[in-house]
């Protein structure tokens, strides 16, 4: 057989013939060549993505997640190459299904404001939610220059209050929910979005007088405002406010709403539900499109 050219046939030696033929081959082919006899891993083998793991400096990047993995939380995945922006990102705009309600304080349910939905998901990983617009013979919450005698209820919906979005969890497209007929697999389903309103941050000033309140022995210190203690004096029947210890700061005592949303194929919708914990409300349907950027 003749010899390859720069390769020298050394007899006596099959085997070190064969792995040099075997270098020269698989290097031909367009995979790596063996070097000092030991194979180096190929980009299938590392898993994930083929960036994953290398850093500009040829050594190991921590912040590279790969999709199937990626945290619920916006601020975690922020630190993940990969993993953010999501498509949910953007200003998204629509309107509640049927005659929505939603649960208080009182047990009592309530319309919402009318109006379209407006929510906005930042690239920062924050976002806001609000319905309707603020009129002005609609009450609001109670505080600095605000009459008492037109304050709303604690934990009512305010028409065109801009209300953060709390405990935002991001799931991205994948096989979820419940399939049709036992055994199947379960039905692909787009990117989810969760989150939850709290109804009593209009009124955070009462509790907190506009500075985070530490929790001592996991009691507040008492609502207290020159307006809410001037309208109890005059009898004008300024609502109370009742405190309780929150994440960071002293909060009002109010429901929330929790809203779960699913993104539609092409990304230009999402679809979904806020579902009361009072189980003698119905769940409301939500329905939003995107209008533009964050």
């Amino acid at each position: 057989m003749p010899a390859l050219p720069g390769v020298r046939l050394s007899k006596g030696h099959p085997i070190g013939w064969a792995a040099t033929c075997c270098a020269v081959l698989v290097a031909c082919a367009g995979d790596r060549i063996v070097v000092g006899g030991e194979r180096p891993p190929a980009v299938t083998e590392l898993g994930g993505d083929a960036d994953a793991g290398a850093g500009r400096d040829g050594g190991t990047s921590s912040g590279v997640g790969v999709r199937e993995v990626c945290p619920v939380s916006p601020g975690e995945r922020l630190e993940l190459l990969g993993c953010w922006p999501t498509r949910q990102v953007g200003r998204w705009q629509g309107f509640w299904l049927g005659l929505p309600r939603y649960e208080t304080a009182d047990g009592a349910g309530r319309e919402f404001p009318p109006g379209d939905v407006v929510m906005r998901l930042g690239a920062d990983g924050a976002g806001t939610f609000s319905i309707g617009e603020r009129t002005p013979a609609a009450p609001s919450a109670c505080g600095p220059g605000v009459d008492a005698g037109v304050c709303a209820p604690v934990g009512e919906v305010l028409g065109g209050y801009v209300y953060r979005l709390q405990q935002i969890r991001l799931e991205d497209a994948g096989e979820r929910g419940t399939p049709r007929v036992a055994g199947e697999v379960l039905p692909r389903a787009g990117e989810l979005m969760e989150f939850e309103l709290r109804l009593g941050e209009p009124w955070d000033a009462s509790c907190n007088n506009g500075l985070p309140a530490s929790c001592q022995g996991g009691v507040c210190p008492a609502a207290r405002t020159d307006e809410t203690a001037g309208a109890a004096r005059e009898g004008l029947g300024a609502p109370a406010v009742s405190c309780r210890c929150g994440v960071d700061q002293c909060v009002p005592d109010a429901p929330t709403l929790a809203l779960a949303l699913t993104m539609s194929e092409d990304g230009q919708a999402l679809r979904g539900a806020y579902r009361p914990r009072d189980v003698r409300l119905p769940a409301v349907g939500l329905e939003l499109v995107r209008v533009g950027g964050p």
